[in-house]
């Protein structure tokens, strides 16, 4: 079977209805669900395939702007959205042992 990781980048408060995303994640077993992110709170039954990724908004800016080679003037991390269509070559490190990755969303609440 071939592996494929969903890439999210989400930094604040989780939305009040977390919980049911990560009860989804737990019945898609061949698809690892990563999020980037600065919330450190612990989550509660959190299955194997919802890895987390802790990393400052300030050093995801840094490490854009060295990957792509100018400074990113990213003032909000909503705005990380337009670079979703680069997040395989903005996170090779999470990619490299995938056959497939995609991008992923936890939208926010009204």
């Amino acid at each position: 079977m071939k592996s494929i990781a969903l890439i999210t980048c989400w930094y604040g408060p989780y939305p009040w209805y977390f919980p049911y995303f990560v009860f989804s994640c737990k019945y898609n077993p061949t698809v690892d669900f990563i999020i980037v992110t600065d919330n450190e709170d612990n989550i509660p039954n959190k299955p194997e395939n919802l890895k987390i990724i802790y990393t400052k908004f300030d050093d995801l800016k840094t490490d854009f702007s060295e990957k792509l080679g100018f400074t990113v003037n990213l003032d909000y991390p909503y705005k990380l959205c337009d670079f979703k269509p680069a997040y395989g070559y903005l996170f090779p490190e999470i990619v490299k042992d995938y056959d497939f990755w995609g991008i992923s969303d936890i939208p926010h609440s009204p």
